[in-house]
């Protein structure tokens, strides 16, 4: 055949002839190829199918938005519901907020309500700080030296600490962690549950030593308040990340114009 080919390599008459070897050699090659592809495809889709779920046909709509916009909505609102849950339930355990020292010097005609906490250390109205304090320090971030301490203090007035404002604080600075979690499970969907949820608690592990480590050493904030904190952040950053990436943005695998859910 390769000899006769040779004779009119560049003659496409003769080429694309019924007659010619050249031409039935090209279809048996073409076949072939086909035939290990197509091999190959339901190889891959076999081995997968036991370990994934429910499939989606034909579905191009789905194929060109995965996770789609709705599931990316809900993953996080749902995260967000969970951190901010998590958080004021954190608020009962020993360490991280609880574990720092409340001093109060208002005087009766001054006290506040939701400042009234656990544990709470009463001083007389001045006997520790003047008015003088509170014009030089607040709305500020301060040091104070005396001849035995340093201390970092932030002060803000009590107008700032408004529950509802409080609340509503909290809740959108969830809701911008909870879209990060939420994008972060989106770019690695292809990856097993537990790989997904990892990455996201490595996330939270660097964020904690980034902010807690360094308000350690430069601040010398106690261990046991940014060791807590850090706690919390990483098992609540878990849970949420188990919940979203188990029910909401599952695990998906592409196979060609399949699309595969994990269970």
């Amino acid at each position: 055949m390769y000899g006769r080919c040779m004779q009119h390599p560049y003659d496409p008459i003769k080429f694309f002839s019924p007659s010619s070897n050249c031409l039935k050699g090209f279809f048996y090659i073409t076949f072939f190829i086909h035939k290990t592809a197509i091999k190959s495809f339901w190889s891959v889709f076999l081995q997968n199918l036991t370990c994934f779920g429910p499939l989606l046909l034909f579905s191009t709509n789905q194929i060109s938005r995965i996770p789609n916009m709705r599931q990316f909505i809900t993953s996080t609102l749902t995260i967000t519901l969970i951190l901010f849950f998590w958080s004021g339930l954190t608020q009962m355990l020993p360490w991280g907020v609880p574990s720092t020292q409340n001093v109060n010097t208002q005087s009766i005609s001054a006290q506040t309500e939701h400042f009234q906490v656990e544990q709470l250390t009463k001083l007389e109205a001045g006997s520790l700080v003047t008015p003088a304090f509170d014009d030089l320090f607040q709305n500020k971030i301060s040091t104070l030296t005396t001849d035995d301490s340093f201390s970092w203090i932030i002060t803000k007035p009590l107008e700032y600490y408004n529950p509802m404002q409080y609340f509503t604080i909290e809740i959108l600075t969830q809701f911008l962690v909870a879209i990060l979690l939420s994008w972060m499970l989106i770019l690695t969907a292809t990856l097993r549950t537990t790989q997904r949820v990892q990455i996201n608690v490595l996330g939270a592990i660097l964020a904690a030593v980034a902010v807690y480590g360094q308000m350690m050493n430069w601040w010398g904030m106690p261990a046991i308040y940014a060791l807590g904190a850090s706690f919390n952040l990483l098992i609540g950053c878990a849970l949420a990340s188990f919940v979203s990436a188990k029910w909401i943005i599952k695990r998906s695998y592409k196979v060609g114009w399949l699309v595969i859910y994990d269970r």
